[in-house]
């Protein structure tokens, strides 16, 4: 197992492994320009999301909460950190999840002069928050650290002061299961093709007990959703129950 990315890109050049998973952006435009090299890849089953932890305020606050989403700019995000090799995503469900992936959803449009109003509006400027960078590459995100800093960069545009804060991988895991942070990268990949263990996880009222739901956030009518969804052997009924989800969510 080789954990640093460079140390990867060299052994697989120089013939020293076979197989090279997860490739950072820069190197997979040099791997595949390498006729020695084949490269495979199809849609993630996997999302890369920040965690807003409404145990605490003024993240408790919905209005705020969609004021921060608007200030960042997420094709920027995309574009930095992924390039072609990933998309951004108006859903907590990846899209290669179709047809429970709710292609008619419409996410936050990206707006720092409405965000600037509604958190006048709401009182809470000026705000100084921690913005938890991932530390380590994940296939949801493999430069958690570059992605910090960008968002770091739209908040502090809207009067927000964010500092980086990040630990040694389990730490920060443990941490943010503790519900120590304010905001904080994270991720998940699925294990199987129904979304119901990936949404239960995630952001079910049950996921907060489990502490996998690193939000804090659940809701009765969602939950029901979820497992109405999960219960129907129905294509048609699991199909409209996931979309209504991701319309609450």
């Amino acid at each position: 197992i080789t954990h640093d990315a460079s140390t990867r890109y060299a052994r697989l050049i120089s013939g020293e492994c076979d197989v090279m998973a997860n490739p950072p952006k820069s190197q997979y435009y040099l791997l595949q320009n390498n006729p020695e090299l084949q490269i495979f890849q199809q849609p993630g089953m996997n999302i890369g999301f920040l965690a807003f932890n409404t145990a605490k305020p003024p993240f408790d606050n919905q209005r705020v909460r969609q004021a921060l989403a608007m200030a960042i700019d997420r094709e920027r995000l995309v574009t930095k950190v992924f390039g072609e090799l990933g998309t951004k995503n108006p859903s907590l469900l990846p899209p290669a999840m179709s047809p429970y992936y709710d292609q008619q959803l419409k996410g936050h449009v990206y707006d720092p002069e409405r965000a600037v109003e509604i958190l006048e509006q709401e009182g809470v400027l000026p705000l100084s928050l921690d913005l938890w960078a991932l530390p380590v590459q994940r296939s949801y995100n493999p430069n958690g650290m570059l992605m910090a800093e960008l968002i770091q960069e739209n908040l502090r545009d809207i009067g927000i002061s964010a500092r980086l804060v990040s630990f040694e991988w389990n730490t920060y895991l443990e941490k943010v299961k503790a519900g120590e942070h304010d905001l904080a990268l994270l991720g998940w990949v699925a294990d199987n093709y129904d979304p119901g263990h990936f949404l239960n996880s995630l952001i079910s009222c049950d996921g907060i007990r489990t502490q996998t739901n690193r939000t804090n956030w659940c809701s009765s009518e969602l939950d029901n959703v979820i497992s109405n969804a999960m219960n129907s052997n129905n294509q048609n009924t699991k199909i409209t129950n996931y979309h209504r989800a991701q319309q609450i969510i």
